[in-house]
Protein backbone atom coordinates (compact mmCIF):
# COMPACT_ATOMS: atom_id res chain seq x y z
CA UNK A 1 0.00 0.00 0.00
CA UNK A 2 2.42 5.50 -2.24
CA UNK A 3 3.75 8.82 -4.51
CA UNK A 4 6.56 10.51 -4.69
CA UNK A 5 8.01 14.24 -4.09
CA UNK A 6 11.82 14.78 -4.40
CA UNK A 7 12.61 18.65 -2.69
CA UNK A 8 15.98 19.63 -4.22
CA UNK A 9 18.83 19.59 -1.16
CA UNK A 10 21.23 22.37 -1.97
CA UNK A 11 24.54 22.90 -0.68
CA UNK A 12 26.06 26.51 -1.16
CA UNK A 13 29.61 26.40 -1.13
CA UNK A 14 32.28 28.67 0.71
CA UNK A 15 34.96 30.02 -1.07
CA UNK A 16 37.97 28.69 0.94
CA UNK A 17 41.00 30.62 1.72
CA UNK A 18 43.86 30.56 0.42
CA UNK A 19 46.47 28.30 2.28
CA UNK A 20 50.19 27.86 2.12
CA UNK A 21 51.69 25.69 -0.22
CA UNK A 22 51.38 21.76 1.50
CA UNK A 23 48.48 22.29 3.18
CA UNK A 24 45.49 20.17 3.24
CA UNK A 25 42.02 21.66 3.64
CA UNK A 26 39.59 19.45 3.90
CA UNK A 27 35.56 19.85 4.22
CA UNK A 28 33.30 17.04 5.83
CA UNK A 29 29.37 16.66 5.65
CA UNK A 30 27.79 14.64 7.86
CA UNK A 31 24.47 13.21 7.31
CA UNK A 32 22.47 11.51 9.70
CA UNK A 33 20.18 8.86 8.74
CA UNK A 34 17.78 8.22 11.37
CA UNK A 35 17.02 5.26 13.33
CA UNK A 36 13.26 4.43 12.33
CA UNK A 37 12.80 5.27 15.90
CA UNK A 38 9.21 6.53 17.80
CA UNK A 39 9.56 9.73 15.91
CA UNK A 40 10.78 7.93 12.36
CA UNK A 41 12.47 10.89 12.16
CA UNK A 42 15.84 11.56 10.10
CA UNK A 43 18.31 14.36 9.53
CA UNK A 44 18.66 12.86 6.21
CA UNK A 45 18.16 15.16 3.31
CA UNK A 46 14.89 14.51 0.87
CA UNK A 47 16.08 12.17 -1.69
CA UNK A 48 19.17 10.72 0.55
CA UNK A 49 21.57 12.93 -0.84
CA UNK A 50 25.02 12.51 -2.34
CA UNK A 51 24.20 9.02 -2.35
CA UNK A 52 22.91 8.44 1.13
CA UNK A 53 19.32 6.70 1.20
CA UNK A 54 17.78 7.04 4.38
CA UNK A 55 17.00 3.68 6.54
CA UNK A 56 14.15 2.06 5.56
CA UNK A 57 11.17 3.14 7.86
CA UNK A 58 12.23 6.50 8.70
CA UNK A 59 10.17 9.57 8.02
CA UNK A 60 10.00 10.73 4.51
CA UNK A 61 10.61 13.98 5.64
CA UNK A 62 9.90 15.82 2.17
CA UNK A 63 5.98 14.52 2.38
CA UNK A 64 4.00 17.13 4.04
CA UNK A 65 5.46 18.29 7.82
CA UNK A 66 8.39 16.15 8.46
CA UNK A 67 6.77 12.97 6.87
CA UNK A 68 2.77 13.76 8.32
CA UNK A 69 -0.02 15.03 6.42
CA UNK A 70 -3.38 15.83 8.03
CA UNK A 71 -6.76 16.83 6.89
CA UNK A 72 -10.04 17.63 8.64
CA UNK A 73 -12.91 17.66 7.09
CA UNK A 74 -16.05 18.25 9.33
CA UNK A 75 -16.03 19.96 12.56
CA UNK A 76 -15.95 16.60 14.72
CA UNK A 77 -14.46 13.68 13.77
CA UNK A 78 -12.96 12.22 10.24
CA UNK A 79 -10.97 8.99 9.92
CA UNK A 80 -9.49 7.46 6.88
CA UNK A 81 -9.74 3.87 6.23
CA UNK A 82 -9.01 3.16 2.65
CA UNK A 83 -5.94 4.11 0.56
CA UNK A 84 -5.32 3.76 -3.14
CA UNK A 85 -2.32 5.14 -5.32
CA UNK A 86 -2.95 6.41 -8.96
CA UNK A 87 -1.06 6.08 -11.64
CA UNK A 88 -0.39 9.43 -11.81
CA UNK A 89 1.30 9.21 -8.23
CA UNK A 90 -1.68 10.98 -6.64
CA UNK A 91 -3.10 9.32 -2.98
CA UNK A 92 -6.82 9.27 -2.61
CA UNK A 93 -8.11 8.45 0.90
CA UNK A 94 -11.38 7.36 2.55
CA UNK A 95 -13.47 7.36 5.50
CA UNK A 96 -15.93 9.40 6.93
CA UNK A 97 -16.19 12.65 8.13
CA UNK A 98 -18.70 14.30 10.80
CA UNK A 99 -19.84 17.13 10.90
CA UNK A 100 -21.82 16.92 14.39
CA UNK A 101 -25.15 15.99 12.98
CA UNK A 102 -24.45 13.23 10.57
CA UNK A 103 -21.40 10.75 9.46
CA UNK A 104 -20.76 11.09 5.59
CA UNK A 105 -18.26 9.36 2.63
CA UNK A 106 -15.52 11.33 3.01
CA UNK A 107 -12.90 10.99 0.24
CA UNK A 108 -9.71 13.78 -0.46
CA UNK A 109 -7.20 13.29 -3.27
CA UNK A 110 -3.70 14.84 -2.34
CA UNK A 111 -1.59 15.88 -5.06
CA UNK A 112 2.23 14.72 -5.25
CA UNK A 113 3.01 17.82 -3.34
CA UNK A 114 0.65 16.40 -0.77
CA UNK A 115 -1.67 18.98 -0.28
CA UNK A 116 -5.60 18.74 -1.62
CA UNK A 117 -6.11 18.56 -5.36
CA UNK A 118 -8.18 21.27 -6.39
CA UNK A 119 -9.30 19.37 -9.56
CA UNK A 120 -11.20 16.81 -7.30
CA UNK A 121 -14.59 18.16 -5.83
CA UNK A 122 -14.70 21.09 -3.93
CA UNK A 123 -10.92 21.57 -2.89
CA UNK A 124 -9.64 18.26 -2.99
CA UNK A 125 -12.63 17.23 -0.75
CA UNK A 126 -15.52 15.15 -1.41
CA UNK A 127 -18.10 13.88 0.99
CA UNK A 128 -21.18 12.04 0.45
CA UNK A 129 -24.60 11.53 2.11
CA UNK A 130 -26.40 8.56 1.64
CA UNK A 131 -28.69 7.34 4.74
CA UNK A 132 -29.87 10.19 7.03
CA UNK A 133 -27.83 9.20 10.02
CA UNK A 134 -24.61 7.76 9.76
CA UNK A 135 -22.68 6.66 6.68
CA UNK A 136 -19.16 5.36 6.29
CA UNK A 137 -16.65 4.32 3.86
CA UNK A 138 -14.04 1.54 5.04
CA UNK A 139 -13.27 0.62 1.74
CA UNK A 140 -12.08 2.03 -1.30
CA UNK A 141 -11.26 0.50 -4.73
CA UNK A 142 -9.45 2.33 -8.45
CA UNK A 143 -11.12 0.69 -11.17
CA UNK A 144 -9.38 0.42 -14.15
CA UNK A 145 -10.95 3.08 -15.72
CA UNK A 146 -9.60 5.65 -12.95
CA UNK A 147 -12.68 6.04 -11.32
CA UNK A 148 -13.14 5.07 -7.73
CA UNK A 149 -15.33 3.28 -5.86
CA UNK A 150 -16.34 3.53 -2.06
CA UNK A 151 -18.12 0.64 0.14
CA UNK A 152 -18.87 1.18 3.53
CA UNK A 153 -22.33 0.84 5.32
CA UNK A 154 -24.91 3.75 5.15
CA UNK A 155 -27.76 3.89 8.29
CA UNK A 156 -31.36 5.11 7.90
CA UNK A 157 -32.03 4.67 11.50
CA UNK A 158 -33.30 1.50 10.57
CA UNK A 159 -31.06 -0.48 9.13
CA UNK A 160 -27.48 -0.40 8.42
CA UNK A 161 -27.01 -1.72 4.96
CA UNK A 162 -24.16 -2.22 2.11
CA UNK A 163 -23.27 0.58 0.24
CA UNK A 164 -21.20 1.48 -2.48
CA UNK A 165 -20.72 5.15 -4.01
CA UNK A 166 -18.52 5.49 -7.18
CA UNK A 167 -16.63 8.42 -8.53
CA UNK A 168 -15.76 10.06 -11.80
CA UNK A 169 -12.18 10.83 -11.57
CA UNK A 170 -12.99 14.11 -10.38
CA UNK A 171 -15.06 13.28 -7.84
CA UNK A 172 -18.13 13.99 -8.87
CA UNK A 173 -20.56 11.11 -8.77
CA UNK A 174 -20.82 8.27 -11.73
CA UNK A 175 -24.71 8.46 -12.38
CA UNK A 176 -23.60 5.34 -14.83
CA UNK A 177 -23.79 3.42 -11.56
CA UNK A 178 -27.17 3.09 -10.28
CA UNK A 179 -28.09 5.96 -12.31
CA UNK A 180 -27.44 8.33 -8.92
CA UNK A 181 -23.92 6.92 -8.41
CA UNK A 182 -24.90 5.20 -4.92
CA UNK A 183 -25.78 1.57 -4.47
CA UNK A 184 -26.87 0.08 -1.09
CA UNK A 185 -27.90 -3.64 -0.43
CA UNK A 186 -30.22 -4.96 2.45
CA UNK A 187 -29.23 -8.52 3.20
CA UNK A 188 -30.16 -9.54 7.25
CA UNK A 189 -32.76 -7.71 8.90
CA UNK A 190 -30.82 -6.05 11.48
CA UNK A 191 -27.39 -4.43 10.26
CA UNK A 192 -25.12 -5.01 7.21
CA UNK A 193 -21.85 -4.25 6.64
CA UNK A 194 -19.08 -4.07 4.14
CA UNK A 195 -15.69 -3.53 5.09
CA UNK A 196 -13.83 -5.38 1.84
CA UNK A 197 -14.28 -4.16 -1.72
CA UNK A 198 -12.38 -6.32 -4.64
CA UNK A 199 -12.94 -5.06 -9.14
CA UNK A 200 -12.88 -8.46 -10.69
CA UNK A 201 -10.91 -8.67 -13.96
CA UNK A 202 -14.42 -9.13 -15.68
CA UNK A 203 -15.11 -5.30 -13.84
CA UNK A 204 -17.45 -6.35 -11.39
CA UNK A 205 -17.81 -5.50 -8.22
CA UNK A 206 -17.79 -8.02 -4.63
CA UNK A 207 -18.12 -6.18 -1.67
CA UNK A 208 -17.54 -8.13 1.59
CA UNK A 209 -19.01 -7.96 5.29
CA UNK A 210 -21.16 -9.07 7.64
CA UNK A 211 -25.16 -9.74 7.78
CA UNK A 212 -26.58 -9.40 11.00
CA UNK A 213 -29.73 -11.67 10.55
CA UNK A 214 -30.95 -10.63 14.84
CA UNK A 215 -29.62 -14.11 16.20
CA UNK A 216 -26.22 -14.24 14.25
CA UNK A 217 -23.76 -12.53 12.26
CA UNK A 218 -22.71 -14.38 9.32
CA UNK A 219 -19.89 -13.71 6.47
CA UNK A 220 -21.50 -11.77 3.63
CA UNK A 221 -20.59 -11.38 0.10
CA UNK A 222 -22.34 -9.16 -2.86
CA UNK A 223 -21.67 -9.29 -6.12
CA UNK A 224 -22.44 -6.21 -8.38
CA UNK A 225 -22.65 -5.75 -12.00
CA UNK A 226 -20.61 -2.94 -13.55
CA UNK A 227 -23.45 -0.57 -13.96
CA UNK A 228 -24.65 -1.37 -10.19
CA UNK A 229 -27.10 -3.98 -10.42
CA UNK A 230 -26.62 -7.04 -8.47
CA UNK A 231 -25.40 -9.76 -10.54
CA UNK A 232 -27.62 -13.28 -10.37
CA UNK A 233 -25.19 -15.37 -11.52
CA UNK A 234 -23.40 -14.75 -7.94
CA UNK A 235 -25.25 -16.61 -4.54
CA UNK A 236 -28.62 -15.94 -4.61
CA UNK A 237 -29.66 -12.75 -6.53
CA UNK A 238 -25.90 -11.55 -6.15
CA UNK A 239 -25.86 -12.31 -2.27
CA UNK A 240 -23.80 -14.95 -0.33
CA UNK A 241 -24.49 -15.07 3.47
CA UNK A 242 -21.79 -17.93 5.11
CA UNK A 243 -22.56 -19.29 8.91
CA UNK A 244 -19.24 -20.35 10.17
CA UNK A 245 -19.68 -20.45 14.28
CA UNK A 246 -22.72 -19.96 16.24
CA UNK A 247 -22.53 -16.61 17.87
CA UNK A 248 -20.93 -14.00 15.06
CA UNK A 249 -18.72 -14.30 12.11
CA UNK A 250 -17.79 -10.87 10.23
CA UNK A 251 -15.38 -11.11 7.31
CA UNK A 252 -12.78 -7.93 7.20
CA UNK A 253 -10.76 -8.57 4.25
CA UNK A 254 -11.60 -10.14 0.41
CA UNK A 255 -8.75 -11.34 -2.28
CA UNK A 256 -9.42 -12.93 -5.88
CA UNK A 257 -6.99 -15.69 -7.00
CA UNK A 258 -5.93 -15.56 -10.57
CA UNK A 259 -8.83 -18.62 -10.86
CA UNK A 260 -11.66 -16.15 -10.20
CA UNK A 261 -12.20 -17.67 -6.89
CA UNK A 262 -12.98 -15.23 -4.04
CA UNK A 263 -11.37 -15.59 -0.27
CA UNK A 264 -13.02 -13.17 2.58
CA UNK A 265 -11.32 -13.33 5.63
CA UNK A 266 -12.59 -12.46 9.55
CA UNK A 267 -13.26 -13.81 12.12
CA UNK A 268 -15.95 -16.64 13.99
CA UNK A 269 -17.03 -17.02 16.97
CA UNK A 270 -16.48 -20.23 18.96
CA UNK A 271 -17.37 -21.31 22.44
CA UNK A 272 -17.70 -17.38 23.19
CA UNK A 273 -14.32 -17.11 21.17
CA UNK A 274 -13.35 -15.39 18.67
CA UNK A 275 -10.59 -17.02 16.08
CA UNK A 276 -9.41 -16.33 12.75
CA UNK A 277 -11.89 -17.71 9.89
CA UNK A 278 -11.15 -17.54 5.96
CA UNK A 279 -13.44 -19.13 3.10
CA UNK A 280 -12.98 -19.71 -0.36
CA UNK A 281 -15.58 -19.28 -2.85
CA UNK A 282 -16.34 -20.76 -6.73
CA UNK A 283 -16.86 -17.99 -9.36
CA UNK A 284 -20.36 -18.66 -8.38
CA UNK A 285 -20.27 -17.93 -4.92
CA UNK A 286 -20.94 -21.34 -3.73
CA UNK A 287 -18.07 -22.83 -0.91
CA UNK A 288 -14.91 -24.15 -2.67
CA UNK A 289 -14.78 -27.75 -1.09
CA UNK A 290 -10.65 -28.09 -1.71
CA UNK A 291 -10.21 -25.14 0.73
CA UNK A 292 -10.30 -26.29 4.23
CA UNK A 293 -12.66 -28.36 5.66
CA UNK A 294 -15.83 -27.51 3.31
CA UNK A 295 -14.07 -24.46 2.44
CA UNK A 296 -13.73 -22.83 5.83
CA UNK A 297 -10.23 -22.54 7.29
CA UNK A 298 -10.21 -21.55 10.79
CA UNK A 299 -7.11 -20.78 13.24
CA UNK A 300 -6.06 -20.15 17.28
CA UNK A 301 -3.67 -18.52 18.24
CA UNK A 302 -4.28 -16.61 21.56
CA UNK A 303 -6.44 -17.62 24.99
CA UNK A 304 -8.82 -14.72 24.25
CA UNK A 305 -9.54 -13.36 21.00
CA UNK A 306 -7.91 -13.50 17.54
CA UNK A 307 -9.17 -11.52 14.42
CA UNK A 308 -7.37 -10.46 11.06
CA UNK A 309 -8.32 -7.43 9.09
CA UNK A 310 -6.31 -7.77 6.11
CA UNK A 311 -5.09 -10.43 3.58
CA UNK A 312 -2.95 -10.61 0.56
CA UNK A 313 -2.39 -13.11 -2.49
CA UNK A 314 1.04 -14.25 -3.11
CA UNK A 315 2.19 -14.56 -6.16
CA UNK A 316 2.75 -18.72 -5.60
CA UNK A 317 -1.06 -18.81 -4.73
CA UNK A 318 -0.72 -18.50 -0.57
CA UNK A 319 -2.39 -16.37 1.43
CA UNK A 320 -1.01 -13.82 4.49
CA UNK A 321 -3.79 -12.85 6.74
CA UNK A 322 -2.96 -9.99 9.28
CA UNK A 323 -4.46 -8.88 12.31
CA UNK A 324 -3.92 -9.22 15.83
CA UNK A 325 -4.35 -12.37 18.94
CA UNK A 326 -5.23 -11.60 22.39
CA UNK A 327 -3.42 -13.73 24.98
CA UNK A 328 -5.45 -12.11 27.77
CA UNK A 329 -2.42 -9.83 28.89
CA UNK A 330 -1.42 -7.81 25.25
CA UNK A 331 -2.76 -8.17 22.25
CA UNK A 332 -0.24 -8.43 19.26
CA UNK A 333 0.13 -7.93 15.70
CA UNK A 334 -0.61 -11.51 14.27
CA UNK A 335 0.27 -12.83 10.62
CA UNK A 336 -0.70 -16.44 9.43
CA UNK A 337 -0.13 -17.92 6.07
CA UNK A 338 -1.57 -20.79 4.40
CA UNK A 339 -0.86 -22.69 1.65
CA UNK A 340 -3.50 -22.95 -1.33
CA UNK A 341 -5.39 -25.69 0.35
CA UNK A 342 -5.90 -23.37 3.61
CA UNK A 343 -3.73 -25.57 5.46
CA UNK A 344 -1.23 -22.98 7.84
CA UNK A 345 2.22 -22.65 6.26
CA UNK A 346 4.70 -24.78 8.55
CA UNK A 347 7.55 -22.84 6.76
CA UNK A 348 6.26 -19.11 8.18
CA UNK A 349 7.33 -18.39 11.52
CA UNK A 350 5.70 -21.25 14.16
CA UNK A 351 3.53 -23.31 12.24
CA UNK A 352 2.63 -21.05 9.78
CA UNK A 353 2.18 -18.00 12.50
CA UNK A 354 3.49 -14.86 13.51
CA UNK A 355 2.95 -12.72 16.48
CA UNK A 356 4.75 -9.08 17.12
CA UNK A 357 4.14 -7.25 20.27
CA UNK A 358 5.47 -3.49 20.21
CA UNK A 359 4.21 -1.45 23.10
CA UNK A 360 3.14 -2.36 26.58
CA UNK A 361 -0.57 -2.75 26.26
CA UNK A 362 -2.56 -3.62 22.23
CA UNK A 363 -1.66 -4.02 19.14
CA UNK A 364 -3.50 -4.29 16.40
CA UNK A 365 -2.80 -4.78 12.79
CA UNK A 366 -5.36 -3.47 9.83
CA UNK A 367 -3.22 -3.34 6.73
CA UNK A 368 -0.51 -5.59 5.10
CA UNK A 369 1.41 -4.96 1.40
CA UNK A 370 3.84 -7.60 0.00
CA UNK A 371 6.86 -6.12 -1.26
CA UNK A 372 8.03 -7.68 -4.63
CA UNK A 373 11.34 -9.19 -3.01
CA UNK A 374 8.75 -11.32 -0.95
CA UNK A 375 8.91 -9.32 2.71
CA UNK A 376 5.75 -8.32 4.13
CA UNK A 377 4.71 -5.08 5.91
CA UNK A 378 1.77 -5.04 8.23
CA UNK A 379 0.49 -1.68 9.66
CA UNK A 380 -1.84 -0.79 12.24
CA UNK A 381 -1.03 1.06 15.78
CA UNK A 382 0.38 0.18 19.33
CA UNK A 383 -0.61 1.06 22.79
CA UNK A 384 1.67 2.06 25.11
CA UNK A 385 -0.37 3.10 27.96
CA UNK A 386 0.11 6.58 27.16
CA UNK A 387 -0.65 7.02 23.48
CA UNK A 388 -1.80 4.91 20.52
CA UNK A 389 0.49 5.27 17.52
CA UNK A 390 1.21 4.41 14.31
CA UNK A 391 3.03 1.17 14.03
CA UNK A 392 4.39 -0.73 10.85
CA UNK A 393 6.47 -4.07 11.12
CA UNK A 394 8.48 -5.74 8.52
CA UNK A 395 8.52 -9.36 8.26
CA UNK A 396 11.11 -11.93 6.42
CA UNK A 397 9.29 -14.34 3.84
CA UNK A 398 9.98 -16.84 6.38
CA UNK A 399 8.15 -14.80 8.96
CA UNK A 400 10.67 -13.56 11.20
CA UNK A 401 10.73 -9.73 11.43
CA UNK A 402 12.87 -8.21 9.76
CA UNK A 403 15.27 -6.33 12.44
CA UNK A 404 18.34 -5.19 10.50
CA UNK A 405 17.13 -3.76 7.85
CA UNK A 406 13.76 -1.98 8.28
CA UNK A 407 13.17 0.67 11.56
CA UNK A 408 14.53 -0.16 14.95
CA UNK A 409 14.32 -3.75 15.13
CA UNK A 410 12.31 -4.32 12.50
CA UNK A 411 9.43 -1.91 14.10
CA UNK A 412 8.39 1.55 13.41
CA UNK A 413 5.80 3.63 15.48
CA UNK A 414 4.49 7.37 14.64
CA UNK A 415 3.29 9.77 17.46
CA UNK A 416 1.10 12.54 14.87
CA UNK A 417 -1.27 13.91 17.26
CA UNK A 418 -1.10 14.15 21.22
CA UNK A 419 -3.72 11.40 22.17
CA UNK A 420 -4.49 8.47 19.39
CA UNK A 421 -3.10 7.45 16.08
CA UNK A 422 -4.26 4.50 14.28
CA UNK A 423 -3.50 3.87 10.73
CA UNK A 424 -5.92 1.45 8.90
CA UNK A 425 -4.43 1.50 5.25
CA UNK A 426 -1.12 1.16 3.62
CA UNK A 427 0.38 1.91 0.18
CA UNK A 428 3.70 1.06 -1.70
CA UNK A 429 4.61 3.53 -3.85
CA UNK A 430 6.61 2.72 -7.30
CA UNK A 431 9.97 4.07 -5.54
CA UNK A 432 9.36 1.92 -2.88
CA UNK A 433 8.32 4.22 -0.36
CA UNK A 434 5.46 3.41 1.86
CA UNK A 435 2.44 5.57 2.63
CA UNK A 436 0.13 4.85 5.79
CA UNK A 437 -3.60 6.15 6.42
CA UNK A 438 -5.69 6.35 9.26
CA UNK A 439 -6.82 8.89 12.15
CA UNK A 440 -4.52 11.46 14.13
CA UNK A 441 -6.52 12.63 17.36
CA UNK A 442 -4.95 15.87 19.13
CA UNK A 443 -7.71 15.98 21.90
CA UNK A 444 -9.72 18.54 19.56
CA UNK A 445 -10.36 16.45 16.62
CA UNK A 446 -9.48 13.39 14.94
CA UNK A 447 -8.52 14.27 11.43
CA UNK A 448 -6.92 12.25 8.18
CA UNK A 449 -3.59 11.38 8.53
CA UNK A 450 -0.75 10.12 6.20
CA UNK A 451 2.80 9.36 6.82
CA UNK A 452 4.79 8.41 4.35
CA UNK A 453 8.15 6.35 5.06
CA UNK A 454 11.39 5.17 2.76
Amino acid sequence: MRPHDKRAFNMKRRALPRLPIGTLAISLTLLSCGTGSDSGGSGAPPGGGFGFTPKHGTLDRSFGTSGKVTTAFGTVDDEASALVLQSDNKLVAAGFSDDGTQRRFALVRYTTNEVPDTTFGPSGKVTTAIGTIDDEALALVLQTDGKLVAAGFSDDGTQRRFALVRYNTNGTLDTTFNATGKVTTAIGTIDDEAFALVQQTDGKLVAAGFSDTGTQRQFALVRYETDGSLDATFGTSGIVTSAIGTVDDEAFALVQQADGKLVAAGYETIGGQKVIALIRYNTDGNGDATFGTGSIVNTLIGSIDDEVFALVLQPDGKLVAAGFSDDGAQRRFALVRYGTNGTPDATFGAGGVVTTAIGAIDDEAFALVLQADGKLIAAGFSDDGVQRRFALVRYKADGSVDTTNFGTLGIVTTAIGTIDDEAFALVQQPDDKLVAAGFSDDGLQKRFALTRYW
